[in-house]
């Protein structure tokens, strides 16, 4: 039953899952928690949405996001942390990773036609400075796929927890056009309109924008 089960997984998700296996040891399962299978379902719902794009992908952590991304045309990390683009670089060393902030992306205006930033926005004190930061890099028709927890009580590390109508307006903030509007629980997406967003009491609000002209 397990084989038959992981022949029907996509070849991102056994791509990831044999990497983390080959991180954390044989027994991968005492590893991967909730948290980490919820970002790999954003990054797999990325890869579809971000095919044949070049795509930069803000706040990668330790970039495993570029092996679920398989369908971009290229792929280049950025994280603040030192330290997680170090850890990228030695597990991923075929593809790029650089130091960075969101405030200030090392890239010109209108140079990458994907982005992702999952789970950030949360974490900085100008979200919508931020946003506008990323629609600069992005070239026009270019798509952005970004992330924000919905009324998360993490007090420690977020700057303020987020209803679902204050994660829209951050996101509505850059100018950029919505596609798409989901809802996240665990690993399954639910489209919702922007006037719904009122009714939604938690789990993870994903945006699909995109710059127009």
């Amino acid at each position: 039953m397990k084989s038959a089960l992981y022949a029907l997984a996509p070849d991102a998700a056994k791509n990831t899952y044999q990497r983390l296996k080959k991180m954390v040891g044989a027994d991968v399962h005492a590893h991967v928690d909730r948290i980490a299978l919820r970002h790999v379902a954003r990054y797999l719902f990325a890869n579809e949405v971000l095919a044949g794009r070049d795509v930069l992908d803000v706040a990668c952590g330790s970039g495993y996001g570029a092996l679920v991304l398989n369908k971009a045309f290229s792929y280049r990390g950025l994280d603040l942390d030192i330290r997680a683009v170090q850890e990228a670089k030695r597990e991923f060393p075929e593809f790029n990773y650089d130091r960075g902030s969101i405030y200030d992306l090392p890239l010109p205006d209108a140079s990458v036609s994907g982005a992702t930033s999952f789970e950030t926005l949360e974490h900085v004190d100008q979200p919508e400075r931020a946003m506008r930061e990323l629609a600069r890099v992005l070239k026009p028709g270019g798509v952005l796929v970004g992330s924000i927890p919905i009324n998360h009580p993490d007090l420690i590390h977020h700057f303020k927890p987020y209803t679902a109508a204050e994660a829209f307006a951050i996101f509505d903030s850059a100018g950029l056009t919505f596609t798409g509007l989901h809802v996240q629980h665990e690993m399954t997406f639910r489209q919702i309109a922007a006037g719904d967003v009122n009714d939604v009491p938690g789990g993870t609000l994903l945006a699909v924008m995109t710059r127009s002209g």
